[in-house]
C-alpha cells in the first residue's frame, strides 16, 4: 500500500471553500434582513447596506455587513438612537433642503429611538447561520 502526502493546504482547501461559501451566503442574507429592518423614508439607508464579501483571515472566514455612501453620516444615529440636539450648518451660513419654506440658521432635532436594524437581524439569524455553516463544513469533509 502506498500513501502520498498531499500537504496541509490541500487537506484544508475543501473546508476553506465551504467556510467562504457559507459566510458569503450568511452575509448576503443578513444584508437582505437588515434592509427590511432599516428605517425607511427615502430608502437611502436601506440601499446603503452591503457586504464586502467573505475572505479568509488567520481565524477563519470573515465578512463585514455595513452601511456606506451618504447614509454613513447618520446610520449610527439611526441604529443606536440619538438624543435631542441642534443641527447647524457646517460650511454655509444656513440650512436648506428641498421642501423647506426658507433657509434656517439651525434646526432643533427632537432625537430618535434606536432601531438596531443591523443588530436585530444578526441576533435573529445567528443560530440559523451556525447550522448552515456547520452543515457546509460536514459536507466538505
Amino acid at each position: 500500500m502506498f500513501f502520498q502526502y498531499v500537504g496541509l493546504p490541500a487537506l484544508l482547501a475543501p473546508g476553506k471553500a465551504a467556510a467562504l461559501a457559507a459566510t458569503n451566503e450568511g452575509a448576503n442574507k443578513l444584508v437582505a434582513l437588515s434592509e427590511k429592518e432599516a428605517p425607511f423614508r427615502e430608502g437611502t439607508l436601506a440601499a446603503s447596506i452591503f457586504t464586502n464579501g467573505a475572505h479568509m483571515t488567520g481565524r477563519g472566514a470573515e465578512a463585514h455587513v455595513q452601511t456606506g455612501a451618504e447614509a454613513s453620516s447618520y446610520a449610527v444615529a439611526q441604529h443606536e438612537g440619538a438624543k435631542p440636539h441642534v443641527i447647524k450648518p457646517k460650511n454655509g451660513q444656513a440650512l436648506y433642503w428641498p421642501g423647506a419654506a426658507h433657509p434656517v440658521k439651525e434646526v432643533n432635532h427632537p432625537g430618535n429611538p434606536a432601531t438596531k436594524f443591523l443588530e436585530g437581524p444578526l441576533l435573529t439569524f445567528a443560530p440559523r447561520f451556525v447550522a448552515v455553516a456547520t452543515a457546509a463544513m460536514r459536507k466538505a469533509y
